[in-house]
């Protein structure tokens, strides 16, 4: 994706990393709850680029290794 895109459609990124936060156990349950409720409301839509059967987790770690994965790849049981 090109990053011209993100001003054009007016599209907001957001990141998040928890390893600051695992030093602090109060605020990382608090970003956790947070999270859970943003997730619940329907705020949250993660960016699913695949989805692969169990049996295919293998191959969905070498998509991932080799950069072909675009948003989240989700394993299914």
């Amino acid at each position: 994706m090109r990053v011209n895109r993100l001003l054009l459609g007016n599209t907001d990124v957001w990141g998040c990393s928890f390893g600051v936060l695992a030093l602090d156990p109060a605020r990382l349950e608090g970003a956790v709850a947070r999270l859970g409720e943003l997730i619940a409301a329907g705020s949250l839509r993660p960016v699913v680029g695949a989805t692969y059967p169990l049996e295919d987790a293998g191959l969905a770690l070498r998509d991932l290794d080799e950069r072909r994965a675009t948003g989240k790849l989700v394993i299914t049981l």
